[in-house]
């Protein structure tokens, strides 16, 4: 199963980040910001369209999940997490949350994290239940923070970075910065990632990416059985 986080900016190149999933080929995609408002929807309808992915359910704040035909969803649900705290560049403050559902006999969960070390920790405070006690479970996040972090270092106490060899994905055009991440089960890791356990996030689509938004997409292979509907 190939999973991919990925923040696309808005949706304001919608046709290159269509292009740059097209070439992926993904099973599961968890969409940080995804646009919002009658014209984000919009722009994620036609990313659908353009794809062949289906959005399990609205976008839902700064998140949204997509996921190839034939897959099983289940247990689909929101969780709100704390606002960001307003900035000079953003007085107001901003609202997020995250995404969970059962995906092909997974629990996956879209997340997208704040500005601030302290708000990040009220956020994944507020996630706990959702990834404790959780099996099968990947997270993929746009965690706006470097390896080793805090964020970093608590979703590691009971999950593994799988793509810890992937490169740079912030800013797309010169990469400096891995602070999107996919995280999974340790029952998923090792053995039943494929490969290195993961394809550089700057590999796949290398014009396109770099201009469809200021993040490169994270892609995991997983070797995990496929459950699709009947």
């Amino acid at each position: 199963m190939r999973v991919v986080s990925y923040n696309v900016h808005g949706l304001r190149c919608g046709a290159a980040v269509a292009e740059v999933l097209r070439e992926l080929a993904p099973d599961v995609v968890g969409v940080q910001e995804p646009g919002r408002g009658p014209l984000g929807r919009w722009r994620l309808h036609l990313l659908c369209r353009r794809t062949g992915l289906r959005q399990v359910g609205p976008p839902w704040r700064t998140v949204a999940l997509l996921v190839a035909p034939g897959f099983t969803v289940t247990a689909r649900s929101r969780v709100r997490v704390p606002r960001d705290r307003p900035t000079v560049r953003r007085p107001l403050p901003r609202a997020r949350g995250a995404l969970l559902a059962e995906v092909g006999g997974l629990r996956v969960v879209v997340l997208h994290l704040g500005l601030s070390a302290a708000v990040r920790a009220a956020q994944l405070e507020a996630l706990e239940a959702a990834v404790t006690g959780a099996t099968r479970c990947v997270v993929l996040a746009d965690l706006n923070e470097r390896p080793g972090g805090p964020s970093w270092r608590r979703l590691a106490s009971r999950l593994c970075d799988a793509a810890s060899n992937a490169g740079p994905t912030n800013p797309a055009d010169e990469p400096e910065a891995r602070i999107d991440a996919v995280l999974v089960d340790p029952a998923l890791s090792g053995p039943a990632l494929s490969g290195p356990g993961a394809l550089r996030a700057g590999e796949v689509s290398r014009s396109a990416a770099r201009t469809a938004s200021d993040h490169l997409p994270v892609v995991v292979d997983l070797a995990v059985d496929r459950l699709t509907a009947s």
